[in-house]
């Protein structure tokens, strides 16, 4: 019951803010949401901590790693939730209404989609979700309905469509090689894992390739991974916080998930193979990267190509976003280390521990969400420069000694 009271709070509250016409009203239902699914992934999580899993329905599932990403998920949403009561009141005054409800609304909507893309025990339905965050958000990069905004989602929702697309070729198939096997069994995860050492490992291996490269997308791995910079700095503070801090998360929870089932069918074999050829591409990505970022800008191909892979932006394409461009991609090089880690380990179950231990060794880099209320508050304030903001905006003190804590 405790994941359904867990999933109805975030689900509930975009149902009734949309059918509000104060703005007072949508306020307090979206700060209740965010704080009361907060407290129940809280309660949820100690329960699994000192327990067994929960499951209810068949459908829904939730275990240690599950509980890590509820609490993740919970405590970002609401640190997000709360600051965009008054991130909302100053940039949007009464007189644009239906654009706070949208906001409101679609911001529990991307809540309750992440939640229950990290409780499902149904491939399906987990795929189902995470699709549900594109749709969520792709309309709230553009809620200031710009020109760059525009661009900006349409770009996110065109390739990250292409990666789900992906990821459900590969779920297809790993269907199918289940199906293959021992019959009608269903997407469910844990059934998928009892029977992982009979697959076959051709049709899994094929599906996980598809599967890697689809959520990978959601992750922000490379090459795919060249929305975040443009979402990231369109979207709103709030949005882009849980975007950076636990969208790309989620897509990692997916693909930890696959990967535990394929390492069981392969017993190591194809990850093993494969070390030396991936971590030299990573390697060589890492390398690449910085070398690119260092190249000066200026009206020539190299500042043409530099705007097409949006490793930065000309300063008079988009003059207040620079700050958001470059953090994003230090989450996207932050998710291929960790993608690493899994790589290199022998087992699903210690690929499980050891990636676990470095989202744990890093969840201050949680805080980096703050960061992005930061940029905001700096956004709206009439001197864009950081010398003087301590003393005109307090608030900026206070997001940047938060967000602090995240940064080596």
């Amino acid at each position: 019951m405790m994941l359904l009271l867990l999933l109805s709070i975030p689900a509930m509250a975009s149902g009734l803010i949309s059918l509000s016409r104060k703005r007072r009203v949508m306020e307090w239902i979206h700060a209740s949401a965010s704080v009361g699914a907060l407290i129940v992934g809280g309660v949820l999580a100690v329960g699994i901590r000192d327990g067994a899993p929960v499951s209810s329905w068949d459908i829904l599932r939730a275990d240690a790693l599950s509980a890590f990403m509820i609490m993740i998920v919970a405590f970002v949403g609401a640190v997000a939730g709360i600051y965009a009561i008054g991130y909302t009141r100053l940039e949007f005054d009464d007189g644009h209404i239906a654009r706070v409800r949208l906001f409101y609304a679609l911001f529990q909507l991307f809540v309750f989609t992440m939640l229950l893309a990290v409780t499902t025990d149904n491939l399906g339905v987990m795929w189902v979700a995470i699709e549900g965050t594109t749709l969520a958000t792709v309309f709230l990069v553009n809620i200031h309905d710009n020109h760059t905004g525009l661009e900006a989602a349409y770009k996110y929702l065109i390739i990250s469509s292409v990666g789900i697309a992906l990821a459900f070729m590969g779920t297809v198939l790993m269907y199918y090689a289940a199906t293959a096997q021992v019959g009608e069994i269903g997407l469910s995860w844990t059934s998928l894992i009892g029977i992982a050492a009979r697959l076959d490992p051709k049709i899994v291996k094929l599906a996980f390739v598809f599967i890697l490269i689809g959520y990978g997308t959601k992750a922000g791995l490379a090459p795919m991974h060249t929305w975040l910079p443009d979402a990231h700095s369109e979207a709103p503070a709030p949005i882009s916080a849980l975007m950076s801090g636990v969208l790309l998360n989620v897509g990692l929870y997916a693909l930890m998930r696959f990967k535990a089932v394929t390492d069981i069918t392969h017993a190591g074999l194809f990850e093993r193979r494969a070390h030396r050829d991936h971590s030299a591409w990573i390697g060589l990505r890492w390398v690449l990267g910085y070398a690119w970022r260092a190249v000066p800008y200026g009206e020539s191909r190299a500042g043409q190509i530099h705007a097409l892979f949006a490793f930065r932006q000309h300063p008079a394409q988009v003059p207040h976003h620079g700050d958001s461009r470059r953090a994003w991609f230090d989450e996207s090089g932050a998710m291929d280390r960790i993608c690493l880690s899994l790589r290199n380990s022998r087992s699903a179950g210690f690929a499980a521990i050891r990636s676990v231990h470095q989202r744990v060794h890093h969840f201050p880099r949680q805080f980096c969400g703050a960061f992005c209320c930061l940029c905001g508050d700096r956004y709206r304030s009439a001197h864009l420069g950081f010398r003087g903001n301590a003393r005109k905006r307090e608030s900026h003190v206070v997001w940047a000694s938060i967000g602090g804590t995240g940064v080596r």
